[in-house]
């Protein structure tokens, strides 16, 4: 890796906290270290303002789905503007494996937007479609990916790492795959629905819908949550409702995982966490948004800082 020592410019997608917590893990990190880092959500983000310094660097963050990562990421990849030769480095979280579409399509797609990949690296974390366990027994899973991100993050600093370009799938064929894999998610979107028991219609499912397709209660002939054909399985709705009222009836979708709370994906994404409601009531306002080492207590599963040991291999 060339060294690199300007401003980060990361963008991330989290669906229900795991890459959250990894960029948060990599960025206090970072920050630490003098670096500075600026976060941008990208289902917030207008690729086509993009800006990155003569001595900056493109980071990415998102979770791995269908063996690469969701249509609407690559087509926010698709359109950022010419890189100029700036640097780039991606990290993803997976519960299996990137089934050798990833890396290589992702390299190709930024070489020829004129970026400089650097390092990327893939760090597992728990399932949040087949989800079975609660949070509190992923710990182990939680603990291994937070020191990935550590040594990531050292990586970084140490101007480490690498970028194989490997893999069964290029980016042109990808592109060519992509419209035949998003009508199969499309179609399990469609499955999802809201108990009309249990459905409080506090909107936060719509809130936190990176592609807009919940219509909100209020503008639903049900009254209920309705889910359209743009749905791209981040389970975000599932794992957030605060009333456990969206099922889907897809196989296998039963999981309800989620790293973090839905406050802290709405604070994280720039969204006011206090304007939606979990009764009748207003809800509180969210606590602090604590770090994965606190809130979780896993200071005692993960390696040294690295401040502590020498640069990771």
């Amino acid at each position: 890796m060339n060294p690199c020592h300007g401003p980060i410019e990361l963008y991330w997608f989290s669906g229900t906290g795991n890459t959250l917590l990894v960029v948060q893990r990599i960025t206090d990190l970072l920050q630490a270290a003098g670096r500075t880092v600026h976060l941008r959500a990208i289902e917030m983000a207008d690729p086509a303002e993009v800006r990155i310094a003569a001595d900056g660097m493109l980071g990415l963050a998102f979770p791995v789905a269908m063996g690469s990562t969701y249509p609407f990421i690559w087509r926010f990849l698709e359109k950022l503007p010419p890189g100029n030769g700036a640097p780039a480095f991606a990290v993803a979280t997976l519960a299996g494996f990137a089934a050798g579409m990833l890396a290589r399509p992702l390299r190709q797609l930024l070489e020829a937007k004129g970026y400089r990949p650097l390092a990327i690296r893939q760090i597992r974390m728990p399932s949040n479609y087949l989800a079975s366990k609660p949070l509190a027994a992923c710990g182990k899973r939680l603990g291994k990916g937070d020191a990935a991100a550590a040594a990531f993050a050292d990586q970084l600093l140490h101007d480490k790492g690498g970028w194989p370009g490997w893999g069964c799938v290029s980016w042109n064929l990808l592109r060519r795959l992509m419209p035949h894999g998003e009508r199969l998610l499309n179609r399990a979107g469609r499955k999802f629905q809201a108990n009309s028991e249990l459905c409080t219609r506090c909107g936060l499912c719509v809130r936190l819908c990176p592609v807009q397709n919940i219509t909100p209660p209020a503008l639903a002939a049900t009254r209920l949550p309705e889910f359209g054909p743009r749905c791209q399985q981040c389970q975000r709705c599932i794992a957030a409702c605060p009333a456990r009222a969206i099922r889907s009836s897809a196989p296998g979708a039963h999981g309800r995982y989620r790293a973090l709370p839905p406050a802290a994906l709405l604070r994280a994404i720039e969204l006011d966490p206090a304007g939606f409601q979990t009764t009748a009531e207003a809800a509180p306002p969210p606590p602090p948004f604590v770090p994965i080492s606190q809130s979780l207590n896993l200071s005692t599963l993960v390696r040294p800082p690295p401040s502590s040991r020498g640069p990771a291999g």
